[in-house]
């Protein structure tokens, strides 16, 4: 076996199957550049082939979210300047029309970062290149190791053209500060604290319905592969809770999916996570007429998930009794407050709506929409603050915060009638 084929094989069992091949390189330093699909994301991997003999000294390769002349052309660029690499090394090489500025030489690690060629862990090496921002290279430069912990948590290690600076945020709006604002922070830092305990009183997760992965990105316009996340968060989500009687888990899970399907900052998400394109755009126009278009899709969206789950429930009335619900939370809602409008909204349309149905009329759930209406209340909005995380990942953080919501306020509700 050569040296080449040895190199691939490495490549291969380290990111996934599947490698095409196109010569690069120079007579003085001769490689081939290759793309793998790597089997464990998805995601496509452009690498070097044979660079280690050459001036470079060491294999390269980036990852991307996309397929992407750009990624192959810096991974060849890089190649053929053969600059000196170590770990933690900034390489400056502008992505042409795209933010990044620089690439980051990762460290060692297990399918995320480079990878030795040489046995037991000895050089050459296959290094790991991330891009970065302009911000994020100045602050590469003197502080690596945090850039790599921010790139970690922000699942940003491969390129993503529409990804945001993790370095260069804006101020948060001085809503933010509001005596207001910092008791809701309190309260949903106190409910995740309580999480746990909740959590540890209902036993492990998971034990009736073995193990389940969940994708932390999705195919651009994979809807199968969104519906298959949102079955399994839910599910994910529930099984501590399975304890409870089976018509009020059901009832959870359905709270869990319209909120998922209709809350203004979940549809966001999911209109990111099935394509990183669709990015929040600048308005033009009245401000108020806009707030109230999206109050309108925000009804009108609970109408249609709910009829779906209660297919004798007819759509228009239920898009009455969420108008009617809207028009009353206008009447409360605080322009000043960091709520918009269309979230303030939702959380009244939704037990309103529900507060109407036949099917919440048997006494086994009889009480279950004023849980959905406390429930609703606390999550007005699913996030507070700035996550430069896939919306997946985030998305499968709050599920069970929904959850754990949902049981807190159902035993609260129990409490009561007794």
């Amino acid at each position: 076996m050569s040296p080449e084929e040895k190199i691939r094989d490495l490549y291969v069992k380290h990111l996934g199957i599947g490698a095409n091949q196109r010569a690069a390189g120079t007579e003085e330093a001769p490689f081939a550049l290759i793309e793998i699909s790597s089997s464990h994301s998805g995601e496509p991997f452009y690498a070097t082939l044979g660079a280690s003999a050459g001036p470079l000294q060491n294999e390269i390769y980036l990852g991307s979210l996309e397929p992407s002349p750009s990624c192959a052309e810096a991974v060849e660029a890089v190649a053929r300047a053969a600059p000196a690499l170590a770990l933690g090394a900034v390489i400056p090489h502008a992505l042409p029309g795209t933010p990044f500025t620089a690439l980051l030489v990762l460290p060692l690690a297990d399918r995320e970062g480079s990878f030795a060629l040489g046995k037991a862990g000895a050089p050459p090496f296959a290094f790991r290149v991330a891009p970065l921002t302009t911000a994020e290279q100045a602050l590469a430069e003197r502080e690596p190791e945090r850039v790599i912990a921010l790139l970690r948590y922000a699942h940003a290690l491969s390129f993503d053209p529409h990804r945001a600076c993790l370095v260069d945020v804006p101020e948060p709006a001085p809503v933010t500060r509001t005596e207001i604002a910092m008791d809701r922070r309190q309260t949903r830092a106190a409910l995740l604290a309580l999480q746990a305990n909740v959590l540890r009183e209902h036993g492990k997760r998971g034990d009736r319905l073995g193990p389940r992965t969940l994708s932390t990105r999705l195919y651009r316009g994979h809807q199968e592969g969104l519906i298959m996340f949102t079955e399994s968060v839910i599910i994910l989500a529930l099984s501590p809770y399975l304890r409870h009687p089976a018509p009020v888990v059901y009832l959870f899970a359905e709270f869990i999916y319209v909120t998922l399907a209709a809350h203004p900052d979940a549809v966001r998400l999911l209109d990111r996570a099935l394509d990183p394109r669709n990015l929040p755009q600048t308005q033009s126009g009245d401000p108020g007429q806009h707030a109230v278009a999206a109050c309108r899709r925000t009804v009108e969206g609970l109408a249609i998930a709910i009829a779906r789950l209660h297919p004798g429930e007819s759509e228009s009335a239920l898009v009455a009794r969420g108008a009617q619900a809207a028009i009353e939370a206008r009447e409360t809602f605080d322009p000043e407050d960091e709520i918009p409008l269309a979230n303030h909204v939702w959380a009244a349309a939704l037990p309103a709506m529900y507060e109407g149905l036949d099917d919440m009329k048997r006494p086994a759930v009889r009480g279950m929409p004023k849980v959905f209406r406390r429930a609703a209340e606390n999550e007005r909005m699913l996030e507070y603050e700035r996550d430069p995380r896939p919306p997946l990942v985030r998305l499968a953080e709050m599920t069970p915060r929904l959850a754990t919501q949902l049981v807190l306020a159902y035993a609260a509700g129990l409490r009561q009638q007794l």
